[in-house]
């Protein structure tokens, strides 16, 4: 996908698109290094995009994995379907529907790409209880920002939350590594 096609997704709706250009390969690879691939894993990615992070989970994932992208945009859903892997599963739907693709705690890592701070705090919430569902206890959700607009509200959803940076994106990104939802987030 060309820059001026993401540009062109972005200006129709900036807020859903949440960015200018495509992620790069460092972002993708902070986003997914806090990731144990061996083994059998069940992976959820909110916010595909024109899939620079998917071709990076599918990249380091084993055989017997599987990666569910959830991506709204009808332009870059066409985009991921060019990736032809058996491991991947696209769903054009709201990351809120989680649970009609996933069984309850099945779910070993999210990683989100998300614009989060394009959210009012109600759909972030939604979002997050959700992931509580889905995830298995104990394991990730690892999210990227351009700003630290919400490390707060993550500090109220996790007991831990480790924050890493990137310069090497447009815009420098901020990834969330968070583990242990909180007993007042459900």
């Amino acid at each position: 996908m060309s820059i001026f096609t993401f540009i062109k997704e972005a200006s129709k709706n900036i807020s859903q698109v949440g960015a200018v250009c495509s992620s790069s390969k460092f972002l993708a690879k902070k986003l997914t290094d806090p990731v144990d691939f061996s083994g059998k894993k069940v992976i959820v990615e909110f916010g595909a995009g024109n899939g620079s992070v998917t071709r990076m989970i599918l990249k380091k994932m084993g055989p017997d994995s599987i990666l569910y992208s959830f991506e709204i945009n009808p332009v870059f859903m066409e985009k991921l379907k060019t990736i032809n892997d058996p491991r991947l599963v696209l769903i054009n739907d709201s990351v809120e529907d989680i649970m009609k693709y996933v069984n309850k705690h099945e779910v070993d890592y999210v990683i989100s790409c998300l614009p989060l701070a394009n959210f009012n705090r109600t759909f972030k919430e939604s979002i997050l209880s959700h992931v509580n569902t889905a995830l298995k206890p104990g394991n990730l959700f690892i999210q990227f920002q351009y700003s630290l607009k919400d490390r707060k509200l993550l500090k109220h959803f996790f007991k831990k939350v480790n924050l890493k940076f990137t310069l090497l994106n447009v815009p420098p990104a901020f990834v969330y590594v968070c583990k242990d939802f909180t007993q007042h987030s459900h």
